[in-house]
């Protein structure tokens, strides 16, 4: 990915990733970044050096590093479509879902 002033190469995040931000985070330690110094592939380079590249850039470079993340994020998605067989209205609803995110107060009654 080119950056402003260099290019850096990205992967994409891993569940370890997640738990070790996570569990930095349950330490009470800042996580800023973190999770992006984590996804930097660089060999001569530990994640403490990245971190403080990654806190030295640019916004814009940081904001070309989040899109990156964003646009090939993985995982589960937990919305889905439903088609209400009444009236035919369409809607999207996040699951695990409960049985009052679907039907109105008023209509239980």
């Amino acid at each position: 990915m080119e950056l402003s002033y260099t290019s850096v190469k990205l992967r994409l995040k891993t569940i370890l990733d997640d738990i070790e931000v996570s569990n930095l985070a349950e330490a009470g330690q800042s996580t800023y970044c973190y999770d992006y110094a984590l996804t930097m592939v660089d060999d001569e380079t530990d994640v403490v050096a990245r971190l403080q590249v990654l806190r030295a850039m640019k916004s814009q470079d940081l904001i070309k590093i989040r899109r990156f993340h964003n646009k090939f994020a993985h995982g589960p998605d937990y919305k889905a479509e439903y088609v209400c067989p009444l009236c035919d209205s369409r809607g999207e609803v996040i699951i695990p879902f409960r049985l009052q995110d679907v039907i109105q107060e008023s209509a239980r009654a």
